[in-house]
């Protein structure tokens, strides 16, 4: 049998974080699907259909050295079976590596539903590597370590959502592709997140979707040959539109460009390095305040013996005093790193600050000052 080699290193690099250590190679005389977990198939193409099939299990870690050192467009795949024993065969341009495999009886269900979103690989992986730093890492906290999907039926919009508690990253897609006719929100869990930023040749991400009683059931994510089975996280999400509301009476809004931006995160950058740390060796957050008084504005951190400032001309002649986590602040300037044009929002300095451009928008919340 033969396969395309892009396809199959591409699909062993999705695989991580597993709960098992072996892989399943599903073959008959034309086609292939290999198995990992109970939540990732690979299948030699799209449509694949197996029947007087053979399995056989291999070490997970075994068959990813051997997809890493292969360097032809095609490979060649056998088994071969003798005095009880079976070899995996693969003829990588003359090159033969054989590894032991063992047989075993397996049944496979690949799962398909006729609900679908289609998506731009590009773009939305793009979303999901610029949105890591919102995401929780906090366990405790399933929800938020993974990514809301949240589809607006009336307007054929998406919200791609990440917050930790402190922050919270939206973007919007609009004319979504999809043939799902009421709204819905999708928790997709962190493994689903970390195997589909490593996706590199996929152009669309097909989300199939199985409703019951307008509640998800199950889904699947087909990308090229691959499928992932997300076991979507239940509960009810945060509901970040509280935070956005139309009516924000907004005190101060200004706008900030690419310019600025990079002068704020090396700024940020040097406050960081500058850094006191606590008795354990690690650095304290940062509390960073910015004011504007009499037409300056001015960024500054104090932190025991060590004060750094920054001073700028500013159009506004006053507005109040409001802290941030240096870091965090640093997370939502990187995101608008290339834009000019940003809006910035404040109200107060206990309400949040908000950036905005375009389809995407970020909010992070203040430090009380006391």
């Amino acid at each position: 049998m033969k396969l395309n080699t892009k396809n199959l290193q591409e699909a062993i690099n999705v695989l991580n974080k597993n709960i098992s250590n072996y892989a399943v190679f599903n073959i008959d005389d034309e086609n292939l699907i290999l198995e990992c977990d109970t939540d990732f198939i690979y299948t030699s193409n799209s449509n694949v259909e197996l029947k007087d099939y053979s399995s056989y299990m291999i070490s997970l870690d075994k068959l990813k050295k051997i997809t890493k050192v292969l360097d032809s467009k095609e490979i060649e795949l056998e088994f071969k079976e003798k005095n009880n024993k079976t070899d995996l065969i693969i003829n990588d341009n003359g090159v033969e590596i054989s590894e032991i495999v063992e047989k075993q009886e397996n049944e496979i269900n690949i799962k398909k539903y006729e609900n679908y979103l289609r998506l731009d690989a590009e773009e939305f992986i793009k979303i999901l590597k610029d949105s890591k730093k919102f995401r929780s890492k906090d366990k405790c906290r399933i929800l938020f370590t993974g990514q809301l999907l949240k589809y607006h039926n009336n307007s054929n919009t998406l919200d791609v959502v990440a917050l930790d508690g402190y922050k919270i990253y939206v973007y919007t897609i609009e004319d979504v592709n999809t043939n799902i006719n009421q709204d819905f929100e999708l928790i997709l869990n962190q493994k689903t997140i970390e195997r589909l930023m490593k996706n590199k040749n996929s152009k669309e991400i097909e989300i199939q979707i199985n409703f019951k009683e307008n509640e998800i059931e199950d889904t699947v994510i087909k990308l090229n040959n691959m499928f992932l089975y997300d076991n979507h996280t239940s509960g009810d999400y945060f509901n970040y539109k509280s935070t956005l509301r139309d009516e924000y009476d907004s005190e101060y809004v200004t706008k900030i460009d690419s310019k600025m931006i990079s002068k704020y995160i090396k700024y940020i950058d040097k406050c960081l390095k500058l850094q006191d740390k606590d008795q354990g060796g690690k650095v304290r957050p940062s509390m960073i305040t910015s004011e504007i008084v009499d037409n300056q504005r001015i960024f500054k951190l104090k932190d025991n013996s060590t004060k750094v400032e920054l001073k700028e001309k500013s159009d506004a002649k006053d507005r109040f005093k409001i802290a941030f986590n240096g870091e965090y602040l640093k997370d939502l300037l990187e995101l608008f790193k290339n834009e000019d044009d940003v809006i910035v929002t404040m109200k107060n300095d206990v309400n949040p600050m908000i950036l905005q451009k375009d389809n995407l928008l970020a909010l992070l919340l203040p430090v009380r000052l006391i």
